[in-house]
């Protein structure tokens, strides 16, 4: 239980997109803390 507590919460629709954007070669925008120190993310506000 203690991993569970330590791991971040993601959104289903924002990890399908990242999952897509990687096997694309291509970078993942989105505005979701939990993806900001991600490779091939850009983080906006």
């Amino acid at each position: 239980m203690a991993l569970k507590a330590r791991r971040p919460k993601l959104s289903y629709a924002d990890t399908i997109g990242y999952t897509i954007a990687r096997r694309l070669g291509a970078r993942f925008l989105t505005g979701d803390e939990a993806f900001r120190r991600l490779p091939d993310v850009e983080f906006c506000r």
